[in-house]
C-alpha cells in the first residue's frame, strides 16, 4: 500500500512538474517578437559521486567540462546546458568470493548530463522548470561487461542572488524533480547470487525517485561584458525499485556534489 500511495504522489508531482514546464515555455513564445540577447557560459567542474545499491557502494569522481547556453527575451529566459566528464574515474572491483582476497578488476567510468531550463525573474526571486536526463557509464574489465545508471525527468525551483556593491554577487537555488531511472543488474552494481531462485532477470531495474538540488555560488566582474564564477551543487536522488525481482529489494540512492569554476561571457 505505501508503494502504490508514493507512486501516486510521483506520477502527480511528475504530472505538476511537466504541465509548469509547458505553461512557462509557451508563456515565453508570446514574448518572441522581442529581441533575444545570448549569454554563454563554460566550465570545469570537480564532480564527486556516490551510487549505493543493494549491499555496496560506488564512489566515483570525475572531471567534467559544463558548457551552456541561454537566451533571454525581457525577464524570460531559456538555457541549454551539457556536462560531460573529460577524464575516466578508474576504481578497483569489488573483492574476490573468498574473504581476504585482492578486488577483482577493473571499472572505468564517465558521466553525461544533459538540462534545458526555462525561468522567469521576478523582482524577489527567480522561478525556473525544466527537463534533465543524465547516464552514468561503466566498464568492468573483470568480465568484459558495460553497465551503469540513466535517470530522466522534470524539475522545478527558484533561486536568489544578491549584489554587494564594488565586489560581485552570491546566488543560491533550491530545486525539486520527479525523475525515473534505471540501473544494470550486472556485477559488479549487483551481486546477482542474492536472486532467488526463478525466472531469468531482466537486464535493468527501473525505478522513480523524487530529488533535491542545492546550489550556492558567486560572481565576480572580469570586463563590461566577462564575469567569473564558483559554484557548489548538491543533487540527492533516492529511487525506489519498481520491479523488486526476486524478492530483491534493489531501491538504491545516486548522489553527486560538484564544484566549478566558470567564464560567462554576454554576447551584445
Amino acid at each position: 500500500m505505501k508503494k502504490i500511495e508514493k507512486g501516486l504522489k510521483m506520477k502527480t508531482v511528475n504530472l505538476v512538474l511537466r504541465g509548469m514546464f509547458f505553461l512557462l515555455l509557451a508563456m515565453g513564445f508570446t514574448r518572441a517578437a522581442h529581441a533575444i540577447e545570448f549569454v554563454g557560459k563554460m566550465a570545469i567542474g570537480n564532480k564527486t559521486s556516490e551510487l549505493i545499491i543493494s549491499d555496496r557502494s560506488f564512489k566515483p569522481a570525475f572531471t567534467t567540462l559544463d558548457l551552456s547556453l541561454t537566451g533571454t527575451i525581457d525577464r524570460y529566459f531559456v538555457t541549454f546546458n551539457n556536462e560531460t566528464s573529460i577524464k575516466d574515474d578508474i576504481e578497483s572491483g569489488p573483492d574476490g568470493d573468498d574473504p581476504g582476497t585482492d578486488p577483482d578488476g577493473l571499472i572505468f567510468y564517465s558521466r553525461e548530463d544533459l538540462n534545458i531550463t526555462f525561468g522567469y525573474s521576478f523582482d524577489i526571486v527567480t522561478a525556473f522548470v525544466g527537463y534533465r536526463q543524465g547516464e552514468t557509464r561503466a566498464f568492468y574489465s573483470d568480465n568484459n561487461s558495460a553497465f551503469g545508471t540513466t535517470s530522466k525527468g522534470y524539475y522545478a525551483g527558484v533561486s536568489k542572488s544578491h549584489y554587494f556593491k564594488g565586489k560581485g554577487s552570491l546566488s543560491g537555488s533550491f530545486a525539486i524533480a520527479s525523475l525515473k531511472g534505471e540501473v544494470s543488474l550486472s556485477e559488479p552494481f549487483v551481486d546477482t547470487r542474492r536472486f532467488v531462485v526463478g525466472n531469468t532477470p531482466p537486464d535493468t531495474i527501473k525505478g522513480s525517485a523524487i530529488g533535491y538540488s542545492i546550489g550556492i555560488g558567486w560572481q565576480g566582474q572580469i570586463s563590461a561584458d566577462t564575469i567569473y564564477s564558483l559554484d557548489y551543487k548538491i543533487n540527492l536522488f533516492g529511487f525506489d525499485d519498481d520491479v523488486v525481482f526476486g524478492g530483491l529489494d534493489l531501491s538504491y540512492e545516486e548522489n553527486f556534489s560538484t564544484l566549478y569554476i566558470g567564464l560567462t561571457h554576454f554576447f551584445e
